[in-house]
């Protein structure tokens, strides 16, 4: 569902202020951030079309990063990684809560 709300909210704004000066990429990034509760803490995506936005500061215990393919609409990839102090190091799967 949160594709599809990206996806109208994106081709609002095309219509309304026209196409962004970006390249067409062959697959869609959706980064999710976490805190240890596993609240959303901010989001994060490239569309297709190229288009990239951002809500919130891009922080938190845990990440979550899905790629689809365009051209078929396939997932590719799901990713979970763990904030370690230094670095984001990943992890097997999704975390549970840890505070």
């Amino acid at each position: 569902m949160r594709k599809v709300t990206h996806w109208v909210v994106v081709a609002l704004v095309m219509f309304l202020v026209g196409a962004p000066d970006a390249h067409a990429t062959l697959y869609y990034y959706e980064d999710t951030y976490f805190d240890c509760g596993l609240n959303e803490t901010s989001s994060c995506y490239i569309t297709c079309a190229g288009y990239e936005s951002c809500s919130g500061d891009r922080h938190g215990e845990f990440w979550y990063r899905e790629v689809i393919r365009c051209s078929t609409d396939v997932t590719v990839m799901r990713q979970w990684r763990q904030w370690n102090g230094s670095q984001w190091v990943l992890i097997s799967g999704p975390p549970s809560p840890s505070c």
